[in-house]
């Protein structure tokens, strides 16, 4: 139980538990939150985009390594989108990275999201500039943002059921004849 404990508390911080950790902070019971939006309506992929009741767009690029958020800077859009549809754009990433911050560029925020015992806590390091050219979305940009959360649904929903399936096959082989 001890080792099982330890290698817990030091495995290492997965990009399902920063989107979890920063649903919870952006609060999906009052906001409409998607991850991995591109398809439809951006030029690049937002990690996780936030819809607030005032119709903003909140941007957030996840990253969970020091290796993903230097590869970053190679992309050439720098998350900028050219109908002005982002009000805030933030980086998050996980709190012992904080030292990296350095290599987040200077038009985003920086979110921290804790680790190991404390997983899930989550601060902002760095208020986000607000694009003072942003506007709210138009409905159609919101239903294909909801569109595609839905998707995002029904594929984690399709996992999930191959996983069960895999499961219960797992079980079956492993019991005697």
């Amino acid at each position: 139980y001890k080792i099982l404990k330890t290698i817990l508390k030091n495995a290492r911080m997965k990009t399902i538990d920063m989107e979890i950790a920063l649903m919870d902070f952006f609060d999906f019971r009052q906001n409409i939150i998607v991850p991995n939006i591109s398809y439809g309506l951006f030029i690049h992929e937002c990690d996780l985009l936030v819809i607030s009741k005032a119709v903003y767009l909140t941007e957030i690029e996840i990253k969970i390594s020091k290796a993903d958020l230097l590869k970053d800077m190679e992309k050439k859009h720098k998350h900028i989108d050219n109908q002005n549809r982002i009000k805030k754009f933030y980086f998050a990433i996980p709190k012992s990275m904080e030292c990296y911050s350095n290599y987040i560029p200077k038009n985003a925020g920086i979110i921290t999201v804790e680790e190991g015992d404390f997983i899930g806590q989550t601060q902002i390091l760095k208020e986000s500039p607000i694009n003072k050219e942003s506007r709210i979305i138009t409905i159609e940009e919101k239903w294909q943002i909801l569109r595609l959360g839905t998707m995002r649904i029904y594929t984690l929903k399709n996992k999930i059921s191959e996983l069960y399936k895999q499961k219960a096959e797992n079980i079956i082989r492993e019991l005697p004849e």
